[in-house]
């Protein structure tokens, strides 16, 4: 097995293919990467930078590249001697008709050979769309959206459609019958060749008629419905296009279900043949109540697949296993694997088809969480990683102050847990109402079934579901057998514990009995298919957990808890942690899960890991934070637009956005022409996932660009504007102290165990607000360009022209290149808690890797704005007083920092002045010399 010794995530999309990121390659690898790893490559719906909503996973994708230019990029990495992680997406597929598997399940409804790859659930409790899918794509009401003829029908080579702007839906051949029924039966005066027609529209309407219907479940019917209805399309065309007979009085025929605009009873029989089909057309908004289909989170053009079942797992991963076995893939990093029905059993079979693969997975893991021994995967995608360091990087007791600042600002008493168990309810409600319905008849189906629940409420069974859903502690469980994980266990009784706390009004008999069906503890008397239906139900609930969770917490507490924003992050937990804690992440790290990623940014993190360094500055310097926050309210208070009685925007509002402009303001000037508009752009997109004021499903524009006038003006020089030079100065100091408080993350996560990933551009300052605008072009060769320079750059210059991100990437070139130069080091070295003394102890991360005869220790500063006052460098004895580092009693005496070549030479005592160690330069990384 390959093992990175540290990726570089690419993402490709519009503008950035193969062709791109192969001449990116030789760039990388003087950087020191050692393996790409890259977002999806397969056929996509869309184009941009995201690959998520793949249409076909047996091919790649065209506006990419040809595979001729894919495999130049994999051979330009093999010549590097780097790898390629490949991002799969197993969980889900675009619901669209330009997906083939989707769309023939739209054609032929259950009996599609495909029908079984979509998580549909074809029978519904309601029953009232049996054998049906209910496809929520319309604008509109279904009514208007029909009668504004925004539903057109169609005829084609491929048969009948509708025509819905850009798609195409096809129509059941077997109810073809309802539009050639509609053909006059008669010749028209005049039109003696249209004789000939008529026996073969006779012969047609036979076939059709005899078609087997869509809900067919004979092996044989089907067989003979999919022979025989690509005949009548065939023939169809043949008479369409070679008789303008029957090409014209066809024509009529469509024009006449396509109705008349103005005339509701006009549609009537368009409404007709709609409701003969396998699907069921719908407007969007109620997605969330009636949906039979298993989405990815709320979204509803993303359909679940089936890839439990093994047909589809080999459908899907067909063309994975053919590039990991010609060599081009050497990894993979399975996308949201919280989404799969079995991840324990998905897992296994993908290690058996790829024993020699390195794997790693998305998976959040939340407090006192480990990653489930049976997963045979090397790790996570490293969000734990940039919780772990995240929290050991901001002041505890500057948290404090900010927390009653933020109170004082904003008011209520809430903690981070109330803010999301209400928000985990509320998009359950909001979001998932279908899902949470649908799982809640099912277990009144299996109340009906035991005496102790017989007499149990729907209505209490549901409230009793939502709750324990939004008081359980972790995204899901993982339940797949009736012995349940000890782990498990802990989980769901602290939520049984927790949601009895919050809801007294459910009653101990329903408590009791969700419990039961939860850990699965059945009665002894019911049969063998009972218990399995206890099984299923708890399988299906821990799958709709994870969406819960995701969009309770990461998607709109993290966007209405505002206190410090740089903890809201994918993975993050909103509290500051002692340093202990991080040790501790780390030995267990070395032990358990050595090679998984350690993360800075992701193309789903809420802020680039520079605007985070930006904002935990302000934890330092707590109360000049408050004093120019309640000037600034004072001030801007004349830029706000009063609605409905309210300043627009709000104090929370106005205290994210102040945080947010601290976090990302540009270093380079050119670059504010923009910045406003990324900013904007970010709110509101922040204020529609906080769901307070406005939301993605019911957007209020009027609120929105208030928000966008309030930030314009704010941003906009003036002799008005007293916030803005302000600001500025303020900001200038925040972004300073930001960068040292990146470099030591930087150096931090280049050492820890664990693979370092640095996400695209983010070897420079990374300044990006929320996905899109974590995806913008990046200029490799400007990144060329410097990296050639600060090469060959004095120390002292580094540290003078630190604006252009040259520092940043300069510790990333100089520890990858070491790193791939002592790989046991760091692939399986002994992590050691290096321990500090004296007045600024407190203030220092260290640790040594140690394997063999190699040695490496890391040098970090904390809380940069206290060490120095100046908004400089915390550098030398100013900023280190007496404050000293103990080395291990067994490591070398003799050292050298490979950042700046000075030598470090240890006395007796085992202990060497901080002042020493980093007397030129913010961070150290000392290697050590033969005695």
């Amino acid at each position: 097995m390959r093992i990175p010794l540290s990726t570089y995530r690419l993402q490709f999309g519009r503008g950035f293919g193969f062709r791109e990121a192969r001449s990116v390659v030789p760039y990388l690898n003087g950087l020191g990467i050692g393996d790409v790893y890259a977002s999806p490559i397969f056929r996509a719906h869309s184009d941009t930078a995201s690959g998520y909503d793949i249409i076909d996973p047996t091919s790649l994708n065209p506006s990419l590249g040809a595979r001729d230019e894919f495999i130049a990029f994999c051979t330009e990495l093999k010549r590097h001697d780097m790898g390629l992680v490949l991002d799969i997406v197993p969980n889900h597929m675009a619901a669209h008709t330009s997906n083939r598997w989707w769309r023939d399940v739209l054609e032929n409804g259950p009996c599609s050979p495909y029908a079984s790859y979509f998580d549909i659930e074809w029978d519904p409790t309601s029953r009232v769309r049996s054998g049906k899918i209910l496809w929520p794509i319309l604008g509109a009401p279904y009514a208007e959206a029909l009668e504004k003829r925004e539903l057109v029908l169609t005829f084609s080579e491929d048969g009948f459609a509708v025509q819905y702007f850009d798609r195409s839906l096809p129509i059941d051949p077997a109810t073809y019958g309802t539009i050639v029924s509609r053909l006059p039966p008669e010749i028209p005066d005049g039109a003696e060749t249209c004789g000939p027609v008529l026996e073969e529209i006779s012969v047609l309407g036979s076939l059709i008629q005899s078609l087997p219907p869509s809900t067919a479940t004979d092996a044989e019917e089907i067989g003979r419905r999919y022979r025989e209805k690509e005949d009548v399309k065939r023939r169809l065309w043949k008479l369409y296009s070679t008789n303008g007979c029957f090409h014209a009085r066809l024509d009529e025929v469509i024009r006449m279900f396509n109705g008349e605009a103005g005339d509701p009873r006009s549609f009537d029989l368009f409404d007709e043949l709609l409701g003969q089909q396998p699907y069921v057309l719908s407007f969007w908004q109620v997605a969330r109540e009636k949906v039979n289909y298993r989405r990815f989170f709320d979204i509803s053009g993303l359909v679940g697949v089936n890839v439990e079942e093994e047909e589809v797992f080999r459908a899907t991963h067909a063309l994975v296993f053919e590039l990991v076995d010609e060599g081009w893939v050497t990894g993979l990093r399975i996308d949201h694997i919280d989404g799969l029905y079995d991840p324990a059993d998905y897992l296994r079979r993908l290690r058996e088809r790829l024993p020699d693969t390195y794997i790693i997975v998305e998976k959040i893991l939340e407090p006192k969480e480990t990653l489930s021994q049976e997963w045979p995967v090397s790790g996570t995608t490293g969000y734990d990683f940039i919780d772990a360091i995240g929290s050991v990087m901001v002041d505890s007791k500057g948290v404090d102050r900010i927390t009653g600042t933020y109170r004082q600002i904003v008011g209520g008493e809430e903690s981070f847990a109330d803010v999301i168990y209400e928000q985990k309810k509320r998009v359950i409600e909001q979001l998932f109402a279908g899902e949470a319905l649908s799982l809640s008849l099912h277990l009144n189906l299996l109340a009906e079934m035991d005496r102790y629940a017989k007499d149990a409420s729907p209505q209490a069974l549901y409230a009793a579901l939502v709750e324990v859903t939004a008081c359980l502690p972790v995204y899901r469980t993982y339940t797949r057998s009736f012995q349940i994980r000890p782990q498990d266990l802990l989980q769901i009784e602290s939520a049984f514990l927790e949601a009895r706390r919050r809801n007294r009004q459910v009653s101990e008999t329903i408590w009791s009995f969700v419990r039961r069906v939860l850990l699965l503890e059945c009665p002894s008397s019911v049969s063998n298919g009972h218990r399995a239906r206890w099984k299923q139900f708890v399988q299906r609930w821990q799958q709709f957990c994870g969406p819960a969770m995701a969009k309770g917490k990461e998607d709109t507490a993290f966007y209405t808890y505002n206190r410090l924003i740089s903890m809201n992050e994918v993975g993050g937990q909103n509290e500051p942690r002692p340093l202990e804690d991080f040790h501790r992440f780390a030995e267990t790290r070395a032990r358990t899960l050595p090679h998984s990623l350690n993360a800075g940014s992701t193309h789903d993190t809420k802020r680039g890991e520079d605007v985070r360094a930006r904002i935990d500055v302000l934890a330092d310097e707590p109360e000049a934070w408050t004093r120019h926050v309640k000037r600034w309210r004072q001030w801007n208070a004349r830029c706000k637009r009063v609605l409905k009685g309210t300043s627009v925007p709000g104090a929370n509002e106005e205290y994210f956005i102040y945080q947010t402009m601290a976090g990302a303001w540009p270093l380079d000037p050119a670059e504010m022409g923009t910045f406003q508009e990324r900013l904007q752009a970010c709110l509101v997109k922040a204020w529609r996932e906080a769901k307070l004021h406005s939301s993605w499903s019911n957007p209020d524009k009027e609120y929105e660009d208030a928000v966008a006038d309030f930030a314009a003006t704010i941003l906009t020089a003036g002799s008005e504007n007293r916030f803005l030079p302000d600001f500025a100065g303020f900001q200038q100091r925040i972004a300073s102290y930001g960068a040292f408080n990146s470099l030591s993350q930087t150096l931090l996560r280049m050492v820890a165990p664990g693979v370092p990933d640095i996400y695209q551009g983010s070897e420079l300052w990374e300044l990006s607000l929320v996905d899109p605008d974590n995806r913008r072009p990046v200029d490799f060769v400007n990144r060329q360009t410097l990296l050639e320079e600060v090469t060959n750059c004095k120390i002292s210059d580094l540290l003078k022209n630190w604006r252009t991100g040259g520092l940043k990437q300069y510790i990333i070139h100089k520890t990858l290149v070491w790193r791939r130069d002592h790989a046991a080091v760091f692939r399986d070295g002994e992590y050691i808690p290096l321990e500090a003394h004296g007045e600024r102890a407190h203030h220092v991360i260290s640790c040594g890797r140690h394997a063999g005869m190699g040695w490496v220790i890391a040098v970090a500063p904390r809380f940069p704005a206290v060490l120095s006052r100046s908004a400089g460098p915390p550098i030398g004895r100013r900023a280190w007083a007496n404050t000293e580092l103990s080395f291990p009693a067994t490591a070398p005496r003799r050292w050298s920092n490979l950042f700046t070549g000075e030598n470090v030479e240890l006395p007796g005592t085992g202990r060497a002045p901080l002042a020493a160690i980093l007397r030129r330069f913010p961070v150290a990384l000392l290697t050590a010399l033969p005695d």
